[in-house]
């Protein structure tokens, strides 16, 4: 521990999470109807995201999330994000005709997942001839082009075809390609409409090299009260630290050869998707959709996570043929994941709605499927503690202990199920919302079952003599949700409003990375809600309490030797607990002016932690939830006076601890976003955005073998490395609808 400084690896991206529980619609009559400008906002709410200019923001409920549920004319855009990403095959582009926000309940019902679910809806041909471009241009060197066309065929033919072209060099400019986001998307659909309805048949293909994995991190300081300060000579978010060869050198999981790799290629994506759609209406006032799709995702993608810092190294450098440059100094040590393989999805959803005087029933039939293989090989690394860092020998090599932490899978899962939700009003004063789903899972799967070690393969042995080969395994279940929500309006502008959810969800594909089953073979959640409404010309309010349980919670975790002598990684189980009160306010002074206001206070307490190290068993039990904030706070105002509109987004998120024993934390911080449009005329609009435009800085995360310490007065001024909010950051772009 004295020659070590202790690193920060980020487990959970900073969210910028502010909404808590689920999204609350405003309640303006009985019968409520979203506006668009309603639907505008909730849109954007879940797509600002302070770390990323691509992904779906993540909105917390109240346990840790890594990512956002993203449908597409009611199928997932993916199966699962792992090891599928969602940024691959769907981002906020112009073959899109509308993007919003789902409620929890829901994305339970629908989709069996928790969370708050972005939905959006394919732009489909009409029997006008309509197109539309947009170019955005930033500071940073990013140049986006979107383009949409679409139109009569032939009769009750009509076509959509679309492009999306971004080159995102990001704001740390990497030495070995140009762009860190390289995406190419194209979308082509035909329509054909008759009397009773229409279908759709669709194709998207997307190429993309996105290398956020590899430069996600920055190092800097932990001053010891939750602040941080930049190192000498160091600009977060600026400078890149990222290895300036761009190279790696692996031993492949499935063959034990040595392999070269440049990054750039390592982080390549290539997808296929073909898509079916179909609105039939029959009798008797009922709707049938028949929605299915196929995509398949062949995938390289590389994760380059820095570890611990080692303090006063004498090296030589790696790039240096002589042999003879020395260095002297502070020592970042990387572990470079490479993970290859394919994930194929094949969805199928039939839905059959019904609406009555007091009844608006949806009956839903569904069958996902998913194919995936995934072989994570690994090695670690050494540079420089600087900007563009140089490689650094250890032991007279650049690249070290190969597949000590590799992981393989392939298999494949399957749900089988179907729900059903009904909107009942049976009056003017009361109205309730409920559902159920019930699915059948199974999963089959081959994983490698002994333990890890260097210059570990499929084929090889490890330390303890075993023949390393597959072991298949196979987790049939039964899944359900049920959900309820009430409202009641006592006057036409106060009432009543709540939520609860029940559902189980079983483990993925992804618990069994490890050498064997997980732990617990599904997880429960609970998630409630209750509060009120009040709505008045100048000011609209909704207040509700929110509780959200879950437990079987289980994973792997590394432990130091209180003596200093090493660390060992140690089997937890966990169980998460958060009770909050969300208020959300929109108040409408004048012509043209909103201002809505989202203040959210909870406890993301841990319920149960519990896990065996060195002959004690620990309970951390009580504690707050690593990497989640007690208080949130969104302030939006916007102004719009005829053809020009201006906002802002002003996000506030307190401390949020770094290590279980609470004593380890980063302070609270703020993230700002700026936009402005000015419409010309029907033709032709100009926009413009800021990130950051406070240059905030602001980490995230957990310090690794640091579960232990009560008393954190060691860390006090120690280098770490660490994710950040983007910096600053300003795009201006047309748009042009013709």
């Amino acid at each position: 521990m004295k020659n070590l400084k202790l690193s920060l690896v980020a487990v959970a991206m900073l969210c910028t999470a502010t909404t808590f529980g689920a999204e609350i619609e405003k309640v303006v009559k009985v019968d409520t109807i979203k506006t668009a400008t309603e639907k505008k906002d909730r849109s954007k709410d879940v797509l600002l995201n302070a770390n990323s200019a691509t992904d779906p923001r993540i909105v917390p409920i109240g346990l840790p999330a890594a990512y956002t549920i993203v449908e597409q004319d009611g199928l997932p855009a993916v199966y699962f994000w792992d090891p599928n990403p969602t940024q691959v095959h769907w981002r906020n582009e112009f073959s899109l005709a509308q993007v919003s926000s789902n409620k929890m309940s829901e994305t339970a019902l629908q989709q069996g997942e928790v969370g708050i679910a972005v939905t959006s809806k394919s732009m489909l041909g009409g029997p006008q001839f309509k197109g539309r471009m947009k170019y955005e241009g930033s500071t940073n060197g990013k140049h986006l082009f979107d383009v949409n066309v679409s139109g009569p065929l032939a009769k009750n033919w009509f076509y959509s075809l679309s492009m999306y072209q971004n080159f995102d060099p990001g704001s740390t400019k990497l030495a070995y390609t140009n762009y860190r986001d390289r995406a190419a998307f194209y979308t082509a659909q035909l329509t054909h409409k008759y009397d009773k309805g229409q279908f759709t048949f669709g194709y998207k293909h997307t190429d993309i090299h996105l290398l956020q994995n590899v430069d996600q991190q920055a190092p800097f300081i932990w001053v010891g009260d939750g602040s941080i300060k930049e190192l000498e000579g160091f600009k977060v978010g600026q400078d890149t630290y990222s290895p300036i060869s761009g190279r790696a050198t692996y031993m492949d999981l499935l063959t034990g050869k040595m392999q070269n790799l440049g990054y750039n290629d390592g982080a390549h994506y290539k997808t296929h998707e073909g898509r079916f759609l179909l609105d039939h209406k029959l009798n008797d006032g009922w709707d049938l959709a028949v929605k299915a799709k196929v995509s398949t995702n062949n995938f390289s993608q590389i994760n380059d996570a820095t570890s611990n810092i080692l303090l006063n190294q004498t090296r030589y450098y790696a790039d240096d043929l002589s042999g003879t440059e020395v260095y002297k100094g502070d020592v970042q040590r990387r572990l470079f994941n490479l993970y290859q393989g394919h994930s194929t999805d094949a969805l199928f959803l039939a839905t059959l709605t019904h609406k009555t005087d007091h009844h608006k029933w949806v009956f839903g039939f569904l069958d996902y499927f998913n194919d995936s293989e995934n072989a994570h090989s690994s090695a670690q690394h050494d540079h420089e503690v600087k900007a563009n860092p140089r490689a650094l020998l250890f032991n007279g090599n650049e690249f070290f202990n190969f597949n000590a932490s590799a992981e393989y899978i392939d298999g494949w899962e399957n749900k089988l199920g179907g729900y059903v939700m009904d909107t009942w009003t049976p009056n003017d004063i009361f109205k309730i919302t409920y559902g159920a789903r019930g699915e059948w899972f199974s999963l089959g799967v081959n994983n490698i079952p002994q333990v890890r070690c260097p210059n570990f393969y499929l084929g090889g042995t490890n330390n303890q003599g075993e023949k390393i080969a597959l072991q298949h395994w196979t987790l049939p279940g039964f899944n359900y949700a049920v959900s309820v929500i009430p409202t009641i309006h006592i006057t036409k502008n106060f009432g009543f409003d709540g939520e609860f959810n029940q559902f189980t969800m079983y483990r993925h594909l992804q618990g069994f990375y490890g050498t064997g089953a997980p732990a617990y073979s599904n997880r429960p959640h609970t998630l409630g809600r209750a509060g009120v409404y009040w709505n008045h010309p100048l000011v609209s309010v909704v207040s509700s309490f929110v509780y959200v349980y879950r437990k079987n919670d289980a994973g792997r975790i590394s432990v130091p030797n209180p003596d200093g002598s090493g660390s060992v990684m140690c089997n937890y189980t966990q169980a998460l607990r958060t009770m909050g009160w969300k208020t959300d306010v929109l108040f409408t002074p004048g012509k043209g002016f909103k201002l809505n206001v989202v203040f959210t206070l909870q406890s993301p307490k841990i319920a149960a932690y519990k896990f065996s190290a060195f002959g004690t068993d620990y309970d951390y039990a009580g504690k707050y939830q690593t990497g989640m904030s007690n208080v949130l706070l969104d302030i939006t105002p916007s102004w719009t006076n005829g053809k020009f509109n201006i906002s802002t987004t002003i996000r506030y998120s307190s401390k949020k601890y770094a290590n279980l024993a609470n004593s380890v934390y980063f302070n609270g911080f703020w993230e700002t976003f700026a936009q402005a449009s000015y419409k010309v005329n029907k033709y032709l609009s100009f926009t413009a955005n800021v990130v950051n435009y406070l240059n905030q800085r602001g980490a995230s995360g957990n310090v690794p073998g640091s579960a232990l310490i009560v008393d954190a007065t060691p860390y006090y001024g120690t280098v770490i490395a660490g994710t950040y909010i983007r910096p600053f950051e300003a795009s201006f772009g047309a748009r042009i609808n013709f």
